[in-house]
This record gives structure tokens, C-alpha cells and sequence, in this order.
């Protein structure tokens, strides 16, 4: 039995000798680019100040409506 790399850092096990060559542009990660709208859902406008991209989940985050969901639970918080 013959083990072959298959570029992911593990290994196949086969019985063949036949070895696939892959490019290397299959392998590199794509980076998705985040496409940002004028507006939010509420309606906020989607400026340099009031936008922030997460890079982890790659998507944007409306500032205005962190602060307002923020407001709501502590409001939530302090009448409880």
C-alpha cells in the first residue's frame, strides 16, 4: 500500500501508482471580497464611520444598530 499526498497535509491511501498533479491555484485560498450596501436593514446609512467589517465571518456590521441593540439590552437589563 502506497500513501499519496493529496496537498491538503494528509495522505490517501492507495494501491495505485498513479499520481495526480494539482495546480497550484486549486490549492490557494480564496479571499472573498465583502460587498457593503448604501443602507443597512434599518435603514442607517452605511458610511466609513458607521460601518465595521468582521473579517472572521466576512461580512459588515451597522455601528448605529450595535449601539441601538446595546441601549435595548441594558434597558432590558435595568428594568428586569
Amino acid at each position: 500500500m502506497q500513501n499519496v499526498a493529496n496537498g491538503s497535509g494528509g495522505a490517501i491511501p492507495t494501491n495505485d501508482t498513479l499520481v495526480i498533479p494539482f495546480s497550484r491555484a486549486d490549492r490557494r485560498r480564496k479571499i472573498a471580497r465583502v460587498q457593503i450596501p448604501e443602507h443597512c436593514g434599518n435603514g442607517h446609512r452605511l458610511t466609513v464611520g458607521n460601518v465595521r467589517i468582521d473579517q472572521r465571518e466576512r461580512r459588515w456590521r451597522c455601528r448605529q444598530c450595535g449601539n441601538d441593540r446595546a441601549a435595548a439590552f441594558r434597558d432590558r437589563q435595568r428594568t428586569g
